[in-house]
């Protein structure tokens, strides 16, 4: 069984004809309402199986499918800006995994490793990551954006609820993050949080990564549902 979770029209477009070509069932999750081009910037050709490096920095990866793709690029540029290298991994072949591309680019040393999906974060891409390099013997710091393994409320993505959005500590909480504080990285700025005060730790570094990974998340077109806008808006 084969799992897509593509990020943009384009690569459905692109898609479309790969999962027509394979001999077995494919599940390919879509996108609805109007979801912003964000592949055609980087010359992207989907490949069935295959994960793409996107952008490339030695401080943080971002390993990321689907729409959250377009948050880990956002959060990359919010970082790059205070000096913060990011690197964006897209997957949008969850199952099989491009298992030499993610322990290539999870092997780096120094790197925090984050998945990013929308999805809950048991059975997801987050653990397929996870067991993959315990599986490999790869060392690295590892964190994970998702959802909670709960029963969640649909609610429409309206951009006027923009403004009422939850704090980066709430979102934190609600993202489900796990800290591990490290004191290690002491003078990165958070401007990424907007002048939110915040210990010089790891926490801090993951709050600036969610920050950029979850800012405009209720930006998107009023037919459109998640789960995550259910969370942001309460």
């Amino acid at each position: 069984m084969v799992i897509v979770d593509p990020c943009d029209a384009l690569e459905i477009e692109q898609a479309v004809p790969a999962i027509a070509d394979h001999q077995g069932p494919v599940y390919m999750r879509l996108l609805r309402g109007k979801v912003p081009l964000v592949l055609d910037k980087y010359d992207y050709q989907f490949e069935l199986g295959k994960a793409k490096l996107l952008e490339d920095g030695n401080d943080v990866l971002i390993i990321s499918s689907g729409l959250m793709t377009m948050r880990a690029l956002e959060a990359a540029e919010k970082l790059r800006a205070d000096n913060i290298g990011v690197a964006v991994l897209h997957v949008p072949t969850i199952k099989p995994l491009d298992e030499k591309a993610i322990i290539e680019q999870a092997s780096k040393p120094g790197r925090l490793v984050v998945t990013a999906e929308n999805h809950t974060a048991v059975g997801g891409l987050g653990e397929a990551v996870a067991a993959l390099l315990m599986r490999k013997g790869v060392r690295c710091e590892l964190d994970s954006v998702g959802l909670p393994d709960a029963f969640l409320l649909a609610a429409p993505c309206r951009p006027s609820t923009i403004a009422t959005a939850s704090p980066p500590r709430r979102l934190s909480k609600k993202l489900s993050i796990v800290c591990v504080n490290r004191t290690a990285m002491t003078h990165w700025p958070l401007s990424a949080l907007g002048g939110l005060l915040m210990p010089a730790s790891r926490r801090g570094i993951l709050l600036q990564i969610l920050c950029g990974l979850s800012q405009n998340l209720l930006d998107c077109a009023p037919s459109w549902h998640c789960g995550f806008c259910h969370l942001l808006s309460q």
